[in-house]
């Protein structure tokens, strides 16, 4: 039975449970007593009872977060690493979020040094964001207002959270509202998810990526897309 495993077994073997209706035939509190914590789920899964909403074959949760982290393959030093380490995981980030079709209200980064202490912090945004190089911007400002760039880091995580499918969102003032994006920026990385989904994930990258040596594999014969300066006008042919 599900959440019964060799050790938990071995403990109501010892009182006499040897099958799942005897185990359905103990009171809740007796189950609890005897497993803790996970005592009263194996009574109620013993017992039949269990309030999940039922779904279709296929059907999953709605996803909360979306995110991915690097362990390097040498520790970054300094600021051009970090920037490099970060822009990887926007552009992974991004490309996940765009392809889904959600938008994120809150940047999330794990930060660990070679000593495995680590430092999470988060930023809640006034507009939900998508695009690679909002994902990288904000990132980066967390990173550099906790983090001395010169000290070395080992791994870095960028998480999305506070999903939604809309960009409009959040208590936007005139103080703290963040640039709107240009529509050359969105067609820009349209355009890249486009390739890649026509190429490969692998048909173009950024300049500042494929020039580090901070992760194993390097793609010496990927087009370069400069940070500054596209190389695609983001419109269809």
């Amino acid at each position: 039975m599900l959440y019964v495993g060799r050790k938990t077994a071995d403990i109501l073997q010892k009182v006499g449970v040897h099958t799942i209706g005897a185990l359905a035939s103990l009171k809740r509190a007796e189950v609890s007593k005897l497993l803790g914590k996970s005592g009263e789920l194996v009574w109620e899964y013993a017992n039949g009872l269990d309030e999940s909403p039922v779904r279709e074959i296929g059907q999953s949760d709605p996803v909360k977060s979306i995110g991915n982290s690097i362990t390097f393959r040498r520790n970054l030093a300094g600021e051009s690493d970090i920037r490099a380490g970060v822009l990887m995981l926007a552009d992974s980030v991004g490309a996940r979020l765009r392809k889904s079709g959600l938008y994120c209200q809150t940047v999330q980064v794990q930060i660990k040094d070679p000593d495995f202490r680590v430092i999470s912090r988060q930023k809640t945004l006034p507009r939900p964001i998508h695009l690679t190089k909002d994902l990288a911007e904000t990132g980066l400002e967390i990173i550099f207002k906790a983090w001395d760039p010169e000290k070395p880091i080992r791994l870095i995580s960028l998480t999305a959270a506070g999903l939604t499918e809309s960009e409009e969102g959040g208590q936007i003032t005139f103080f703290d509202a963040p640039p709107v994006r240009s529509k050359k920026q969105e067609n820009l990385e349209s355009a890249i998810d486009r390739i890649r989904g026509r190429f490969g994930k692998d048909a173009v990258s950024y300049a500042s990526v494929l020039k580090t040596d901070i992760v194993s594999k390097r793609q010496n014969d990927i087009p370069l897309l400069s940070e500054n300066k596209s190389v695609f006008s983001g419109e269809d042919d």
